[in-house]
């Protein structure tokens, strides 16, 4: 029985450094495209596409001609806003709100909007309900809920890097 636990603990600890490494590279890459923008336009275009396309079709579609960006930019808009229920205006000023909260809120030492509370917050919105929990693999941890997509978010604070971590990565499927 003790054996079962310990392998399954390297199980789970080899899925979530996996899970980690991927999720940041990801969060790397966006970071990477953000800081190649010095044009103001393109940084709030960059804004309207974060977490909803990858990094590289964001790069791909910033770096086209003014006429080919901007019907790259329309398409994709009308289908984000398509797969949210939502009319475009109203998912751009929502995607802009989130963005500002986001770095107002779960800034530290960068960007709020590049943390991991920041994303989840940026994609998933305000959750219906925070809760400070023990676990016993991480110790204390935050929860989000978000029963509209049924769905949980676990942080943990990590006290070298200053902020929180997403612990259950795999649930990100937004």
């Amino acid at each position: 029985m003790k054996i079962n636990n310990n392998i399954n603990k390297i199980a789970k600890g080899i899925i979530f450094i996996s899970l980690a490494f991927f999720v940041i590279s990801g969060c790397t890459s966006y970071k990477t495209v953000y800081k190649e923008l010095n044009d103001s336009g393109d940084r709030i275009n960059y804004y309207l596409l974060l977490y909803r396309v990858p990094s590289k079709r964001i790069k791909y579609i910033l770096n086209q001609s003014k006429d080919k960006k901007n019907l790259l930019l329309k398409k994709e808009i009308e289908k984000i806003a398509k797969k949210l229920n939502m009319d475009k205006h109203k998912y751009r000023m929502e995607q802009i709100k989130r963005i500002r909260t986001a770095n107002i809120k779960y800034g530290t030492l960068e960007k709020g909007m590049f943390s991991d509370r920041g994303r989840i917050y940026i994609k998933y919105g305000e959750p219906d309900s925070i809760r400070t929990m023990d676990d016993d693999e991480y110790g204390q941890i935050i929860q989000w809920s978000y029963p509209k997509y049924n769905k949980k978010f676990r942080f943990r604070y990590n006290t070298t890097k200053r902020s929180f971590h997403l612990i259950n990565l795999y649930d990100d499927t937004m």
